[in-house]
């Protein structure tokens, strides 16, 4: 520790440092981070964005369940990467599902306090940096993770480069409706008060109770910043919002929607992204009761007869449209009546197949009718599939009858099927 060195004469390092190769050698690493469009982060919010950008804020604070803060830390600690690299990552993809971009751009503060002359001098050092991550390709969680790792150490490497230089040599054309750059950060702490509380409230001499007040947050730097707040066995967050863009109920569910995305990822820690549960239990309950749909209907009918009573009670009805044609229930209900007619002629009934060989068309709907109607059933042949390939399926299921299209019968194999 050097004796005496102020804030200033970090300044004066940190000036120095920029203008030697080093520096150089530092915005060229942000400039290929940064390299390309950079993207704009959209995430869905209650009002229309300002004009100009606005910092009133609010925020929404939470806590992780301790049983999965455990299975967190032996996942990181597994995967070889720090727990603040665990949440990041899946703060990346919990963005990445709320706006359907692949390509997340994210700031993160970092300490800079790597110089050992400036260890412990009292000053604000921090400087966020980009942090930049790819999802396209929907990538498992396992390979995602060794991505936002080594973004975590390069930009570790490379924190001593200030984000308002990055600003004006890389992206000096700003939208005055958001920050420049970065609209979203993600910060981490790893939090003393506990310890603190504990050592006055048992200290002899003071005998003082110790709690926490927690100031209400009236401003907010970009759209949105998660900061966890991480304790021996803890792991605590607050959300800080624009509140001009965000009401709170949203941002809760966001918290929900993290907390319920990192135990997906406790679960399933080697699937895909897109496979990762991000739902609250509400919401799949919400869900299941949507999609609860099922209704009754007389199962002793089959579906031509269905059709038939359909038919009957709105005949003018438009049944069917294709490419410009259409058919009424009435018509569509006649042709199919007139096709089986014929069709039970030739025998069909119970237990025999016919087989179908029509392109999609109106005539495709008017033979399925009809051989339904016939009591028949019908075995699907694709007009796209190989000779060969219609003569094994001709052969193997033994149709008796066989329905087809003059343009396509010359493509047909020889058949004993009428």
């Amino acid at each position: 520790m050097t004796i005496g060195l102020t804030f200033r004469d970090f300044v004066q390092w940190q000036r120095r440092t920029l203008a030697s190769p080093r520096g150089e050698q530092l915005f060229q690493y942000w400039q290929r981070e940064l390299a390309g469009e950079l993207p704009v982060l959209n995430l869905p919010a209650d009002r229309v964005r300002p004009m100009v950008q606005t910092y009133h804020g609010s925020s929404f604070r939470f806590r992780l369940e301790s049983g999965l803060v455990c299975r967190l830390r032996t996942l990181a600690n597994q995967r070889n990467v720090t727990l603040y690299t665990l949440l990041l990552a899946a703060f990346q993809i919990l963005l990445h599902r709320y706006t359907g971009q692949e390509d997340i751009l994210i700031g993160s503060p970092m300490a800079c306090r790597d110089s050992p002359q400036f260890e412990h001098l009292i000053a604000y050092f921090s400087n966020v940096v980009p942090l930049r991550a790819n999802l396209a390709g929907d990538p498992f969680f396992t390979a995602f993770l060794g991505q936002v790792r080594t973004k975590v150490l390069g930009a570790l490497e490379h924190q001593d480069y200030p984000l308002p230089l990055i600003v004006e040599r890389i992206a000096p054309k700003g939208d005055p409706s958001r920050s420049p750059l970065l609209d979203v950060a993600f910060s981490w702490e790893k939090s003393h008060h506990q310890a603190g509380r504990e050592a006055l409230n048992h200290d002899p001499e003071t005998q003082l109770p110790l709690d926490l007040l927690y100031a209400r947050q009236l401003g907010a730097p970009y759209d949105v910043i998660l900061l966890i707040f991480e304790g021996q066995a803890s792991l605590s967050g607050t959300f800080l919002y624009n509140s001009d863009l965000f009401d709170q109920e949203r941002i809760s569910r966001m918290a929900a929607h993290f907390e319920a995305l990192l135990l997906g990822i406790a679960d399933h820690p080697d699937g895909r992204i897109s496979e990762l549960s991000w739902f609250t239990d509400q919401e799949r309950q919400q869900i299941v009761a949507w999609n609860s749909t099922a209704s009754a209907f007389p199962s002793e009918q089959c579906l031509h007869q269905l059709f038939e009573v359909h038919a009957s009670s709105s005949p003018d009805a438009v049944a069917a449209w294709c490419e410009g044609e259409q058919l009424s229930y009435a018509e569509l209900n006649r042709r199919a009546n007139q096709l089986a007619r014929y069709l039970a002629k030739k025998g069909v009934g119970p237990d025999v197949l016919v087989g179908l060989c029509i392109g999609r068309s109106l005539d495709m709907l008017v033979a399925l009718l009809g051989i339904m109607k016939a009591g028949g059933a019908y075995v699907p042949l694709d007009p796209d599939y190989p000779s060969e390939r219609l003569a094994h399926m001709l052969a193997d299921s033994g149709v008796k009858v066989l329905l087809t299209e003059a343009t396509l019968v010359e493509r047909l194999p020889a058949n004993q099927a009428d």
